[in-house]
């Protein structure tokens, strides 16, 4: 176009010495340049539309996958928490669950992720493509990051148990013995309300030993032995309390304590399940995340 309006300013006899042939050259080169310029910005949109097109399949393609994954991640979660809610048991529950494997999302660009899914969709849908996009940004980070949560939560959970079982397994045997050794020391002399106090617990002992299945004990029969020792440490013809029988107190409180810290473990329970009900929301505004990216593709221009 510059060589024309050059020629066009060129005085006429100037012109008239160019041949024909150098102008023919002249105009076929400049729309071979054109015709070159507007094929190369025709392959370069036909191939950003394809590069778009291929985002926004894989984000599509990557919401269906994860479905089924976080069904099995979310069962996991429920499972553990209905678990620690009904055991009875005196170890920590288990928790084993592969995590979601999000990586795919995080790889694309946020400039060609917001091209692709929203610059590029239909006019009257951006306003609500946008609001879209960025619940989906905030919909995969809060995954990422609630499968930390979740696991930092169980190694809590799991730990604290196990710290407060270490301590048990120290008490307990000391005060088994205390138990046996008072019982015999006040059996050789004679009655008193002190040896009927130590009868008593180490027959509820007895009784707590035949319900326990070979070396497990259930929480509720220890809950049950303590309480009924709490009742007779606590009978109102003990008014006096011999130095051994206090230091039996003394045990008996530190062993229950831990089994009401225990106890207090299931509480864990409910912050598990908040994480289910969260991820499952999570879940379900994914799906129509996906929804809303199948009725509207991203276009051409």
């Amino acid at each position: 176009m510059i060589a024309v309006l050059f020629f066009m300013g060129m005085p006429a006899c100037i012109f008239s010495e160019v041949s024909a042939d150098v102008i023919f050259s002249v105009i076929i080169s400049l729309g071979t340049f054109i015709l070159g310029y507007i094929i190369t910005g025709a392959i370069s949109k036909q191939q950003k539309f394809k590069e778009r097109r291929l985002i926004q399949q894989t984000i599509v393609e990557g919401l269906e996958g994860i479905q089924s994954h976080l069904r099995t991640y979310i069962g996991s979660v429920r499972k553990l928490a209905n678990d620690i809610q009904s055991s009875d048991e005196l170890n920590p529950q288990a928790f084993k669950c592969n995590r979601v494997s999000l990586s795919k999302f995080n790889e694309i660009p946020f400039d060609k992720l917001s091209d692709a899914l929203l610059f590029h969709i239909k006019r009257n849908k951006q306003a609500e493509a946008s609001r879209i996009l960025f619940q989906y940004i905030s919909d995969i980070e809060f995954l990422i990051e609630v499968q930390t949560l979740v696991k930092e939560h169980y190694n809590q959970y799991k730990d604290t148990f196990v710290a407060y079982m270490n301590q048990w397994n120290d008490l307990w045997p000391s005060f088994c013995k205390d138990i046996e050794g008072n019982f015999h020391r006040l059996s050789l002399t004679g009655g008193s309300a002190e040896l009927v106090v130590y009868q008593d617990i180490s027959s509820t002992l007895d009784d707590m030993t035949k319900k326990c299945h070979g070396n497990q004990i259930k929480l509720s029969v220890l809950q049950s032995f303590f309480a009924t020792c709490r009742d007779i440490l606590n009978r109102p013809t003990v008014t006096v309390y011999p130095s051994n029988l206090a230091d039996t107190r003394v045990l008996f409180l530190k062993l229950q304590t831990i089994i009401l810290q225990i106890s207090v473990l299931q509480e864990y329970s409910q912050v598990f399940t908040n994480y289910v009900n969260s991820i499952t929301d999570v879940q379900t505004e994914l799906k129509c995340i996906k929804e809303f990216y199948q009725a509207n593709e991203t276009r051409w221009w």
